[in-house]
């Protein structure tokens, strides 16, 4: 039975294909017939190009023939009279190289539509001079000119061009006034290619193509040397005209198939169609396709085409001009072409297809009927999951064999068959198991999904996933009481155990988190100290007795050690971005600000290098709300990385308004990106054109910075670049409805608080570090001020008069047992009133910052700009007067906002 059947299948199908065959081998028939055709057509078409390029290039010989015979038949009459008005039309002019002359006729459009424009270098000659006699001459071909400029529509210029330094070119309107005469005339190949040494056989030559410098695009020039009576070389006579114009004749032949060329031979392409990238010359061998070498196209004879692989050549020599045309036709494309064109005999087959497939189709819809119960009982056995089914009314339940071997089972031998399965669950999950079958028999659940442990035939656990729905109701789909129930039982304990290692490993790195964060907020603790010391002392230098030079050298000491602190700073902070605890500072910053600062830090920078170093920003004051650490942070990488990355060039930092933003942009004339590298520059320790990680060219890590702090200022950061020309990055920072032109900050500024109040007060100093106490020291004393230190709490403490000090300022790690805030808070208390005093510290922890927000103490940051040392203790001393205790509501903690 199975045997006959397959013998019948055989005979349907052959039948079938023998049919489908026969149309298909007809179909290529036509097809190729088709193709045969076209690349018949291509060929006329290429020699009626021919014919019409070979008849422009006889034109353009024969003109320039008649212009050399008439020139050469008026030097030999001693010029040509009748040429007054022409006469009349030359002036003198100044040229750059000295006195010269040209013709101007006015605004008379007919007086100068067949004149040519004259120009030269010297005095206007005499009449009946040599010079005045070849000048008759040039005025002479005018006439000429003309005619030959309409019969020869490709042509640009036709010129006459002595020895005499003068030039006569055709047509006058298009150069009126904006030639002057030049010694390059006479050293330009067009002339010195044609005198006796180079051309000693006086022909009328074409030359190779060149690119024009007035932006005509590629040209080339038919020239004709011109002699005298006496053999003596004069002038020459020639005809350019732009290869571009070409085109009209290539593009009707070209349209159907492939690609024209017009080539010299030098195998340069003159024009093409279609037309090739850019206004430069191009060889044949780069047009050419990969596998079609020149060498074989020279084979090809004139007016014939061959094959070479899948493509065809045809070449077509040309006897007026050194040229010869080249129609290259990729036949696979052509053959696809004409494929596109026979839609009615597509459709034809497409039609018999179906209906053989139709046919086809019905006589195996049986057999894949009766096979359907076959395939499923071995997708069944095959799969990794088990299939269950239950008959809920019936109380009869049936499984896979697969479902048994999960829990290592023979088949029909699981427990979970059994009226008992539930025994067979963890005793943790079995209240789960229960609520789960139970919510979605009720109709509370979709459908059942639930994971639980069960123990397998060896006594180990094993997670598993059930995923069933109700299949059959008594009322229909969706009512009445559920009957039939079927799912899946799927081994997940991989996955759990996968699970559990990455919960320990996360737990790991949470643990390696804290630890970083521990280490650096010890490492910010050590590092802001002597930074501090150098803030103080500079500051304290500067109020010294200097002269302008080292004032000079202080104060930019001073921005350079500011700088060291707020990158000290970003450094330090990178763990807390990543963590999602650095939380900006808004506050007012104006413009002018930003580019002060970066002047003063990169301007000495660039100039090392010999660099342009720009700054573009708004004129007027512009205000708007940023964090100006995290802002500057982000710049200086910028610019620090186009400084570091340009050598030639220089370095543009300018800012404008773009539809509600305020836009920065950093542009360099550097190394610049490739395009492939650009999706990496901000991952860490990324470099560009650094692969043997040289340390001067940084660690890596900038644009890694840069992103995070553009994203958690809520900045947009773009850039743009090309490979060895330069690059751009912008930042665009949303404006809000207050940015506007206008001061800063409101309050008072720096300039308007008076720091002499503070002449003459007590303050105390509790410090361990000894530099950074000096430094303490030598800076208020510099304002007048009494310092007393104490090394620590406990010796301040110990103190009988050390309530009555104006002013106490604080490190908060201090020796012994007592905290800064622990050493204010006892000494408030021993007072009976409020103290006026400043936490200054270098611990940035997070635990620590919230701390100092808790106790109610103002707190600097080390290391502290001095300037804003003295501000707060004034501005204390301004609002409490000198009676009375602590202002009110100065207890904030950000060093960076005004009170």
């Amino acid at each position: 039975m199975v045997k006959g059947s397959s013998s019948r299948r055989f005979g349907h199908l052959l039948i079938s294909g023998l049919i489908f065959l026969a149309a298909c081998l007809g179909f290529a028939h036509l097809w190729s017939v088709r193709v045969e055709t076209a690349l018949g057509q291509a060929r006329q078409s290429m020699q009626a190009v021919a014919a019409d390029v070979e008849a422009m290039a006889h034109a353009a010989v024969t003109g320039v023939q008649i212009l050399r015979t008439a020139a050469e038949e008026g030097l030999a009459a001693h010029g040509a009279g009748g040429h007054a008005a022409a006469w009349a039309a030359v002036v003198p002019r100044d040229t750059a190289s000295g006195p010269g002359f040209s013709t101007w006729y006015g605004p008379e459009l007919a007086a100068r539509r067949r004149a040519c424009y004259l120009f030269g270098t010297g005095l206007l000659p005499e009449a009946g001079s040599e010079r005045a006699n070849e000048i008759e001459v040039a005025f002479a071909l005018n006439g000429l000119m003309a005619d030959l400029h309409e019969r020869i529509p490709p042509a640009a210029w036709i010129y006459y061009t002595s020895a005499q330094k003068f030039t006569c070119l055709h047509p006058y309107a298009r150069v009126a006034g904006s030639l002057a005469w030049s010694e390059d005339f006479l050293r330009h190949p067009v002339f010195a290619d044609s005198g006796p040494e180079r051309n000693p056989g006086r022909a009328i030559r074409w030359l190779e193509a060149y690119l024009d410098q007035a932006g005509q695009g590629l040209m080339t020039s038919v020239v004709a040397p011109i002699y005298d009576p006496h053999g003596q070389f004069r002038a020459i006579v020639a005809l350019d005209f732009t290869l571009s114009s070409l085109s009209g004749y290539l593009e009707s032949a070209a349209r159907d198939a492939g690609r024209l060329l017009v080539v010299n031979q030098e195998d340069q392409v003159l024009v093409s169609f279609p037309a090739l990238d850019g206004p430069r010359l191009w060889n044949l061998s780069e047009v050419l396709p990969e596998k079609l070498a020149a060498e074989a196209l020279q084979a090809v004879p004139s007016g014939e085409c061959r094959a070479h692989g899948r493509w065809r050549a045809c070449r077509v020599n040309l006897q007026e001009a050194p040229w010869r045309l080249v129609r290259l036709v990729d036949a696979r494309q052509l053959g696809w072409q004409q494929l596109a064109d026979m839609k009615v005999e597509i459709a034809g087959m497409v039609l018999l297809l179906l209906l053989l497939i139709t046919v086809e189709r019905r006589r195996q819809l049986a057999e894949i009927m009766k096979e359907g119960g076959e395939r499923y009982r071995r997708i069944v056995e095959g799969s990794e999951q088990g299939f269950w089914d239950w008959n809920i009314m019936a109380r009869k339940f049936s499984a896979s064999a697969r479902f048994d071997a999960i829990l290592a089972y023979a088949p029909g031998a699981s427990p979970l068959r059994s009226g008992e399965w539930l025994r067979q669950v963890h005793p943790d999950d079995q209240e789960a198991v229960r609520r789960a079958i139970r919510h979605h028999l009720l109709g509370r659940e979709l459908s059942l999904q639930i994971e639980f442990r069960a123990r397998a035939r060896g006594g180990q656990w094993k997670w598993l996933l059930a995923q069933g729905r109700i299949v059959e109701r008594d009322g229909g789909k969706d009512r009445g009481r559920p009957l039939m129930m079927s799912g899946t039982l799927t081994d997940v304990s991989r996955r759990k155990q996968a699970e559990a290692d990455l919960i320990a490993a996360k737990q790991v790195a949470e643990a390696a988190n804290v630890a970083k964060s521990r280490f650096l907020a010890s490492a910010s603790h050590d590092l802001r100290q002597p930074l501090q010391a150098s803030n103080l002392f500079i500051s304290a230098l500067a109020r010294t007795p200097l002269n302008e030079e080292q004032q000079k050298i202080a104060h930019n000491l001073g921005l350079a050690t500011k700088a060291l602190g707020e990158l000290l700073d970003a450094l330090l902070d990178i763990s807390k971005l990543d963590a999602g605890v650095v939380t900006p500072q808004l506050a007012p910053v104006e413009i002018y600000e930003i580019f002060q600062r970066i002047e003063s830090e990169f301007a000495s920078l660039a100039m090392e290098k010999e660099l342009r170093f720009k700054l573009f920003f708004p004129s007027h004051p512009l205000v708007f709300e940023t964090d100006l650490g995290l802002l500057m942070g982000l710049l200086r990488n910028l610019i620090g990385n186009a400084i570091r990355y340009t050598e030639w060039g220089g370095v543009l930092v300018g800012t404008r308004l773009r539809r509600g933003r305020l836009v920065i942009q950093v542009w360099d004339t550097g190394i610049g990106i490739k395009e492939d590298d650009l999706p990496r520059i901000y991952e860490e320790f990324y470099q560009v054109d650094n692969p043997q990680r040289e340390r001067i060219r940084g660690l890596g890590l900038g644009l890694s910075i840069v992103r995070r702090m553009a994203s958690l200022l809520g900045y947009r950061l773009d850039c743009l670049s090309r490979y060895g020309r330069g690059t751009v990055f912008e930042i665009s920072i949303p404006l809000q409805e207050g940015a506007s032109p206008g001061a800063a900050r409101g309050g008072k500024s720096r300039a308007q608080v008076n720091f002499q109040v503070l002449r003459g007060a007590r303050c105390v100093l509790v410090e361990d570090d000894s530099l950074v106490a000096r430094a303490l020291e030598s800076w208020l004393e510099s304002h007048g001020m009494r310092l007393q230190h104490f090394p620590d709490g406990d010796s301040a403490l110990k103190d009988p008069h050390i309530t009555e000090a104006d002013f106490y300022v604080t490190d908060f790690r201090l020796p012994g047992g007592l905290s800064g805030i622990e050493l204010l808070d006892a000494i408030r208390q021993r007072r009976g009133g409020p103290i006026r005093a400043l936490i200054v510290t270098g611990d940035t922890s997070i635990e620590q910052i919230d701390a100092f927000a808790v106790a109610g103490w103002p707190v600097l940051h080390k290391p502290v700009e001095p300037l804003l040392l003295l501000e707060r203790m004034a501005m204390m001393w301004r609002d409490d007067g000198p009676e009375e205790g602590v202002a009110p509501g100065f207890t904030g903690s950000d060093p960076a906002s005004d009170p």
